[in-house]
């Protein structure tokens, strides 16, 4: 017969705050690197799905980086990505 074994949820009513802060930090750290790395990615993705079928030959992902960068600079490639990182 298998013991069934409850595990409780432990829980600070004292509000430690430094335990608090530092996850808040981590959490926050966290979301902006996923912003700063994963907004010009999917930027990129974005427009190759946008584009046509006759205009397949320079499709692929580096001239899409090279194209948007050459055209919009730094700024095009974030473009859309301010209200994800005050989200």
């Amino acid at each position: 017969v298998m013991e069934r074994k409850t595990i409780q949820a432990t829980s600070n009513t004292r509000g430690s705050f430094i335990p608090n802060a530092i996850t808040f930090a981590a959490g926050a750290s966290y979301g902006l690197t996923t912003v700063f790395v994963g907004q010009p990615l999917d930027t990129i993705k974005t427009r190759m799905q946008g584009i046509s079928t006759k205009n397949k030959g320079t499709s692929g992902f580096a001239s899409q980086m090279v194209n948007l960068y050459g055209k919009e600079g730094l700024r095009g490639l974030y473009r859309g990505g301010f209200p994800l990182m005050i989200g």
